[in-house]
């Protein structure tokens, strides 16, 4: 019988065929509760036959009328799908191995489709050593038949441990050596559960070495519950200790020629850096090859050492000698001035140099300097120049200049004071001779006279008047000294009074008396009433003009009287006897040098013969007036006489 519901209607089928249709509609409740199916007797429907349940079957759809008629028809049976075959595992894939799923399937569909699986059941046993067969069987079973297969599963035994990571042969130092300790080393079959062979064997050393190298031999051996023997061998070549090396070896150095005196060999020390035997460790003095003298060279430092595994090191150190510092003068004189006399004994003086090097290095002595330049008594320059080449081609020079000073200026022997003298003294002054000197040696030495000027001539009484004497010397220095000389006033007559103020200074007049008050005392006034303070007298006849007869040309000849009154002719020459003086006859004017003469004769710029001795020349003063110049009796007369006009 089967029961369906679609959500609208509630169908029954018998025997694969629908009998029974009713209409609903609504949801089937979801409950947890257990559903249970039983066959129940009811006493009120008689004659019911023997019945039994042989199968349930519970969709979650509605099923077709196709797939309940095959229902009702029988299905065909179900076979194992990919039934697997005789197998054979490792020890640890059997540790593994777990009860499998095997699916059946009847190839159908709908209702009449048997799919499922089944899950295996193992049997039998294995252990690590031995191995052993294991069984897995799968049965299923149903109202029209019963599948069933067995698998045989040949187990091998646990495989036998291997070394996790062997180590391979080596190659240590002899520093690593001194550290090197047995190590564990491992070892497994990868199994698990009780195929599992695992655990650690710690490594034993033999073998030896010293600081030149070695070998050491590091074994491993391991031997399972199954009798198996596992072993490894490690070869440990321990290489010798590294070479010695030197500490701080020194670099190549430049030292100064004295230094290279004090050098001496230096301890140098090596090492290899190790510990314990694998140390090479100690110091060399080194050995010194030397080739240098003042102007330098080297030293050759050579340190060697060679260990016990035969192996040398050596270190060279090259140390090169500068040459020995050139010498430098000892207080090299400075310029210096000098006077001149100096001069005359200086002489070329040795300086001393040194380097002050010790030993092979000193160069030391002395040069005498040369002297060069010239000098005279107004000085000049000395040159003292001293030089010194060494061994090693080396100049040094110095040079003084030796300022030579002018000698002294010269100065005066007895230089005269300044004096006053007398009017009468005045006249026999004269130019006189001073000497000059200066103090010295050779031709710094300096000795003259010169011979004086004065400031005028000839000298007035009552004056004052310098007499001065000077020298130049061939410096260009020039030394002068002055001597004041005061002339006492002149005192002609004798009166007490100087001439400078005497009123009558060539008669004795002490009472100055002067009655025309014209400044010219009466004792020698030429003309005693009357004012004439100029004396003019121009005849010379003693009488004053201001009371002499009128005498217009000076010639002592009255002009009422004069045949020329307007120029001078005393001897009123006359000689064509017409009452008219030569002098004032009127001719032909002449001029040489000139166009415009001013005077019967007039020269310019020339000379003038005179024959008479009444004519004259007439000269122009630089005061304006005319002086006319004549011959009396041998000797010249000066008239002055009114200058020429022109007409």
């Amino acid at each position: 019988m089967i029961c369906v519901y679609n959500g609208n209607a509630i169908k029954f089928f018998l025997n694969g065929q629908l009998v029974a249709t009713s209409n609903f509609s609504g949801s089937i409740n979801s409950q947890n509760n257990l559903l249970a199916f039983s066959l129940w007797d009811n006493p009120t429907l008689p004659n019911t036959p023997q019945r039994s349940i042989d199968d349930i079957g519970i969709w979650n759809r509605a099923l077709t009328q196709e797939e309940i008629t095959d229902l009702y028809n029988g299905c065909p049976l179900p076979s194992w799908v990919n039934a697997p075959a005789d197998i054979t595992l490792s020890c640890a894939q059997a540790a593994a191995l777990s009860p499998s799923e095997l699916a059946y399937d009847n190839a159908e569909t709908g209702t009449c489709a048997v799919i499922g699986s089944v899950t295996g059941v193992i049997t039998g046993s294995s252990d690590q050593c031995n191995g052993g067969t294991l069984t897995q069987t799968w049965t299923y079973a149903s109202e029209q038949t019963t599948l069933s297969h067995t698998q045989t599963i040949t187990v091998e035994p646990a495989p036998e441990a291997a070394w996790v990571n062997p180590p391979g042969d080596i190659t240590i130092s002899c520093d690593a050596a001194l550290s090197f300790a047995p190590s564990s080393m491992n070892y497994t079959n990868n199994g698990v559960g009780g195929c599992l062979i695992s655990g650690s064997v710690i490594g034993y050393i033999s073998g030896s070495y010293t600081e030149c190298g070695g070998t050491l031999i590091q074994s491993w051996t391991f031997t399972d519950d199954c009798g198996r023997t596992l072993d490894h061998t490690q070869t440990i070549t321990v290489e010798p200790t590294p070479i010695a090396a030197w500490v701080n070896a020194p670099g190549d150095i430049t030292i100064s020629c004295d230094a290279a005196e004090a050098f001496g060999p230096k301890t140098l020390s090596y090492s290899n850096g190790a510990s314990g035997n694998c140390m090479i460790a100690g110091t060399i003095t080194g050995t010194i090859t030397a080739n240098y003298e003042e102007c330098g060279g080297t030293l050759t430092q050579m340190w060697t050492y060679t260990d016990d595994c035969g192996r040398t090191i050596d270190h060279s150190q090259t140390i090169t000698i500068e040459p020995a510092p050139i010498a430098a003068w000892v207080n090299p004189p400075v310029d210096i001035t000098i006077s001149c006399d100096q001069a005359t004994s200086f002489a070329a003086s040795s300086i001393n140099y040194t380097n002050n090097g010790l030993g092979g290095c000193l160069i030391e002595g002395s040069v005498l300097g040369t002297i060069a330049g010239t000098y005279t008594e107004c000085g000049g320059t000395l040159t003292q120049a001293w030089t010194y080449t060494d061994d090693c081609a080396r100049t040094i020079d110095h040079q003084r200049i030796i300022t030579v000073l002018p000698s002294p200026a010269p100065s005066w022997v007895n230089a005269p004071n300044d004096i006053t003298i007398s009017c009468g003294e005045a006249a026999e002054l004269a130019p006189s001779y001073l000497q000059y000197t200066t103090a010295g040696y050779s031709i710094c030495i300096d000795i003259g006279i010169a011979l004086s000027t004065f400031n005028a001539d000839p000298f007035v009484c009552g004056q004052a008047y310098r007499q001065t004497w000077a020298y130049t010397d061939q410096c260009n220095r020039t030394i002068t000294h002055e001597q004041n000389i005061t002339v006492l006033p002149e005192d002609t007559d004798g009166d007490g009074i100087p001439d400078a103020s005497d009123n009558c200074d060539q008669v004795e007049n002490a009472a100055q008396t002067d009655t025309d008050s014209d400044g010219i005392g009466d004792a020698c006034d030429n003309c005693l009433n009357t004012a004439n303070a100029n004396q003019a007298d121009c005849n010379n006849n003693g009488i004053g003009d201001a009371c002499d007869a009128p005498d217009a040309d000076c010639d002592s000849i009255p002009d009422t009287t004069d045949n020329c009154p307007d120029y001078p002719n005393p001897n009123q020459v006359d000689l064509n006897s017409n009452g008219v003086g030569d002098a004032c006859e009127t001719g032909n004017k002449f001029g040489i040098n000139t166009t415009q003469p001013l005077s019967e004769l007039h020269v310019a710029n020339g000379s003038v013969y005179l024959d008479n001795p009444d004519k004259g020349i007439i000269l122009k003063g630089a005061d304006g007036k005319c002086y006319k110049i004549t011959v009396d009796n041998g000797a010249l007369k000066l008239l002055v006489v009114p200058c020429p006009q022109s007409n």
